[in-house]
């Protein structure tokens, strides 16, 4: 009876209630909210403590009805605020799409190569391999490789001279396996091993807007990978020793939300080239013959010999000019001169190695360090085609040095000739776009 007694009182309380009651209760429902009137909703309205029931607000028209009548006059609306928050809605929206974009697209890139890892781990196969000596040596073999730019297609009808896929590709890396092989091969017993000089640039990258000719990256790093392994693994028969400086790059950088779409300027490292390299060292794990040197640093120093030699890509951290152009020899040696100003001088760079501009060049400067500029493996592309370039060489450098001598013998290997031989596909199998790396 009590509660009957109580619900009875409630109504007629609220019969009592006018339009002006549940206004002011609005206005102050809207305050501890901390929003405009204007802006209140029945959800806002119950949720912080509105204490009229809807039928009230329904036998005056509606709870919207209301608040359009008595806030909605356009003269105290604060039209300013209403814009604003329509704009940060907007810009909110737009900010959550981008960020959404970016990450399912990691994550799709994330799960290609958990899926191609699980389906077929990178491994090499288990072959016997030709005794060394191990006598002292005073010899060593050395190549750049660089600027292979795995992953673009360049066709011939766009680019008149040039054609390059991963087919061409292939051939072209077979052809200086087999010419690395043979480099001085009548002083094999004297020679203690070779540098395989990785310097950047090794796949084309997502860096363009116009790269609609480039393969997705998943499939750019996995085929790369493929040829790495099989590169390395092809040169152990004639090697006792093969050591990988390694370097990154500009191409294979990694652009997202984040980093921006500009080169790396720090932790240069944190780039698909890293990436690779680490599915390329895994597959070398067993064998103790192969070494990497993958510093953090822009730039991979290591001595042979006693000698320093350093290696970058060129796009960072030293300039090389383009040879094509014109070369600043004074500005060259300025740059060395202030590099090794601030080192020991049993540390001082004697041998510098960069690639990134895509044409050959060897020098001596005068103070005494010798340079190796190396091509391109891919040659002339549509981007630089684009910006006045018609003709080049596709090349890498191979040399040797010596106890006796800082650089001794070296050849420019021109690969462009064995685009059209199908039997180098035996030394370099081409990437098929399979998930599963068979090497």
């Amino acid at each position: 009876m009590a509660k009957k007694t109580q619900f009875v009182e409630q109504i007629d309380e609220f019969k009592s209630v006018t339009t002006e009651d549940l206004t002011n209760d609005i206005k102050e429902v809207a305050e501890r909210a901390g929003i405009e009137p204007y802006q209140m909703t029945k959800a806002v309205y119950y949720k912080n403590g509105g204490k009229f029931p809807d039928w009230q607000f329904r036998k005056r028209g509606s709870m919207l009805g209301i608040i359009k009548a008595e806030f909605g006059f356009e003269g105290d609306l604060d039209l300013g605020a209403i814009r604003g928050t329509a704009q940060r809605k907007i810009y909110l929206a737009k900010l959550q799409r981008e960020v959404g974009d970016w990450a399912y697209y990691e994550n799709r890139l994330s799960d290609a190569f958990v899926t191609a890892l699980k389906l077929h781990p990178i491994s090499i196969s288990a072959r016997s391999r030709p005794k060394f000596s191990n006598q002292k040596h005073d010899r060593m073999n050395h190549a750049l490789i660089s600027d292979t730019h795995f992953g673009i297609t360049i066709d011939p009808l766009e680019v008149e001279g040039n054609a390059y896929n991963w087919d061409v590709s292939a051939r072209r890396l077979a052809f200086l396996a087999q010419s690395i092989a043979s480099f001085k091969i009548d002083h094999r017993k004297e020679c203690g091993g070779l540098i395989l000089n990785f310097g950047g640039d090794l796949t084309q990258g997502i860096i363009h807007p116009e790269d609609s000719n480039v393969d997705l990256l998943a499939w750019q790093i996995l085929g790369a990978t493929s040829y790495l392994v099989q590169l390395i693994d092809y040169l152990l028969d004639f090697y006792p020793k093969i050591v990988c400086p390694v370097t990154t790059d500009n191409h294979m950088r990694i652009v997202s939300y984040v980093k921006g779409k500009d080169r790396a300027r720090s932790q240069k490292y944190d780039s698909y080239n890293t990436i690779m390299f680490s599915g390329v060292q895994h597959a070398f794990r067993n064998e103790p013959r192969v070494e990497f040197i993958i510093p953090r640093t822009p730039y991979t120093n290591y001595k042979v010999f006693g000698r320093t030699h350093c290696l970058t890509h060129g796009d960072t951290y030293f300039s090389t000019g383009y040879p094509a152009k014109g070369i600043n020899v004074a500005k060259l040696t300025a740059q060395v001169d202030h590099l090794n100003s601030n080192t020991l001088s049993g540390d001082q760079i004697q041998v510098f190695l960069a690639g990134h501009v895509h044409n050959g060049l060897y020098m001596e400067l005068p103070n005494g360090v010798r340079m190796f500029i190396n091509p391109s493996m891919s040659g002339v592309d549509p981007f630089a085609q684009s910006v006045g370039f018609s003709k080049s060489n596709p090349g890498q450098w191979i040399y040797e040095s010596a106890r006796e001598h800082v650089v001794g013998d070296m050849r420019l290997v021109r690969v462009k000739e064995a685009d059209d031989n199908s039997d180098l596909d035996k030394v370099i199998k081409p990437f098929d776009y399979s998930l599963v790396l068979n090497v």
